[in-house]
Parts: C-alpha cells; structure tokens; sequence
C-alpha cells in the first residue's frame, strides 16, 4: 500500500511538472505557456470548455497504470495531424 501511494504521489508531482495550460492559439514561444498547479487543475475537472491531452508517447502509457479521468489520448508524433481539430474557445492542459 506505501508503494502504491509513494507512486500516486509521483504521479501527481510528474503531472504538476508536465500539464501546462494552451490555448489553442498556441503560444509563439515557450515562455508564453502558463502552466498550471495540481489543485487548480482539479477545480478545472468538470468544466466542458477544459480538455486534457495526453501527449505521452505509447509506450509510457503502456507502462503507465495510472491516467487522468477524462483525458484525451494524442501522439505526439503527428501534431501537425491533430493540432487544427480542436476548437479555440477551449482550454488545454497537455500533460
């Protein structure tokens, strides 16, 4: 059970690093990126015009047992095949 929540905490920490807030705009640069706390993120879960990405390559997710309800699972390795099919009025957060 100490395994089990030290990796839930990792989890949460990696997800705090990695999920940072775009606009579908995109930003020109990468200091133009907000990025976004654990806790603010999950006040954000229920909003509709909030879409969470995964963006881990396959084989992270196949490694991985843990994901974030609701995600929408992205390669991103064909951005350039996905970034225009979603709506500028939503908010972002990639992890």
């Amino acid at each position: 059970m100490k395994r089990f929540k030290a990796r839930l905490l990792l989890f949460f920490v990696l997800l705090a690093g990695f999920a940072i807030t775009v606009n579908a705009a995109a930003a020109a640069s990468a200091g133009d990126i907000p990025f976004i706390s654990i806790e603010a993120l999950k006040a954000k879960l229920g909003d509709p015009s909030v879409v969470i990405l995964d963006v881990r390559i396959a084989g992270d997710i196949a490694a991985s047992r843990h994901k974030v309800k609701g995600a929408v699972w992205v390669n991103p390795k064909e951005i350039e095949q996905w970034v225009h099919s979603f709506s500028k009025d939503s908010t972002y957060v990639l992890y």
